[in-house]
């Protein structure tokens, strides 16, 4: 579900929240342990038609831009017309502090500052 949308230089940008019921973790064999029984956020960048990385599979995109995404970009896939970027915050590593909007909209316009910086004009 989507729980904020912005647009941050020029890039329309969105935060979604994702959980896993207890059929899920029950099936998965998760229990009370591993992943995030309170659900976490991922963050998104979409890419317009005609912009560089439109179409990059997320593991095919420049390393420096997927050095800046929290534990680098873990999604792409097309939606509408946009090349749709991503990255989650369900890793094991995560902490309270790293599953905040504020936290990820900060991580998403890191994102947008290192594209602008490879490609300034979306060329």
């Amino acid at each position: 579900m989507r729980i904020k949308e912005f647009n941050y230089k020029g890039f329309n940008c969105f935060i979604k929240k994702f959980s896993m019921g207890p059929l899920s973790r029950f099936y998965l064999g998760l229990g009370d342990f591993g992943g995030n029984p309170q659900g976490w956020l991922c963050g998104y960048v979409a890419l317009p038609q005609g912009h560089p990385l439109h179409g990059k599979e997320y593991d095919e995109i420049d390393d420096k831009i997927n050095d800046v995404a929290h534990f680098g970009l873990t999604y792409s896939n097309l939606e509408g017309n946009d090349w749709v970027i991503g990255f989650d915050c369900n890793h094991a590593f995560d902490t309270p502090a790293t599953n905040t909007v504020q936290f990820v909209e900060g991580n998403i316009e890191e994102i947008v500052d290192t594209i602008l910086e490879i490609y300034p004009k979306g060329e």
